[in-house]
């Protein structure tokens, strides 16, 4: 029986031809693309010398190069258009209590996907895991892995960045523009009111960070020393939501008010 096989279609063929380029990589005509990325470009898409792919560094720049050459176990390409990104009119950080098994993984790459500029691994008090240095250093180099390879899906050409793991009492001094903390027991205030009166006070949005707490939430405790910041607390509607689900919900909230999605 014969086997049936579906055509791709321009954007799945444009997606799968989008690759990540470190900046030192990038010169003033042409690119250096990395052993694994070549291996994947010759073994499971078998493009050859000639062909067109997309790259892009992570800092907004993104480059239609033409396959050159093979020089050791890299591709060389020679760069024939280049595009930068128009920088978003809000900058969101996502400010995200560790969450449990592979949970966090879901999320940055969620995070990263619907538009999040930045994110803060956060641990609270009701955080199940804890990471030494060493285990927490390894874990935000893996994120931030997860973030480059979701910028390639969704075509992404700026990297959000992973931040170091930060303890909640110390995490307010790096935190710059409005902050709004989620909280399950706030029954009176909106994520959707609170992004509004924001841009009613301030069209210029500037950047938003969103702080989600672990699975359990955050503590009333941990709620007031975020107001005494001047973080407002706001909900998320009638339901509670898995922590895995609330950034998404909350980041795309605050990205569609001031005109990112949708």
């Amino acid at each position: 029986m014969p086997f049936c096989v579906e055509s791709k279609t321009h954007t799945e063929l444009s997606i799968l031809r989008y690759f990540f380029v470190a900046p030192e990589n990038i010169f003033s005509s042409q690119v250096t693309i990395d052993e694994e990325q070549t291996r994947h470009i010759e073994k499971v898409l078998r493009l050859k010398i000639g062909e067109e792919v997309q790259v892009f560094d992570g800092c907004g720049r993104e480059y239609t190069v033409v396959l050159r050459a093979k020089e050791g176990r890299c591709l060389i390409g020679a760069i024939i258009d280049r595009q930068t990104a128009v920088p978003p009119q809000v900058r969101v950080t996502l400010v995200q209590g560790i969450a449990k098994g592979d949970k966090m993984d879901t999320i940055i790459q969620k995070a990263v996907e619907v538009g999040c500029s930045a994110i803060i691994p956060v641990t609270t008090k009701y955080t199940v895991v804890q990471l030494e240095k060493d285990r927490a250093v390894q874990k935000v180099a893996r994120w931030q892995a997860i973030a480059r390879e979701a910028c390639k899906q969704s075509r992404r050409s700026v990297v959000p960045e992973v931040k170091p793991v930060v303890r909640y009492n110390q995490l307010f001094s790096q935190l710059k523009g409005n902050t709004i903390i989620l909280y399950e027991n706030e029954d009176h205030v909106s994520l959707r009111t609170v992004v509004q009166q924001m841009k009613s006070s301030s069209p210029e949005a500037g950047a938003v960070n969103l702080l989600i707490g672990p699975e359990g939430g955050f503590s009333e405790d941990e709620v007031n020393l975020a107001r005494q910041y001047g973080a407002q607390s706001a909900g998320l509607g009638k339901y509670i939501l898995r922590t895995e689900t609330a950034g998404l919900v909350a980041a795309s909230i605050v990205l569609y008010e001031y005109g990112e999605i949708g």
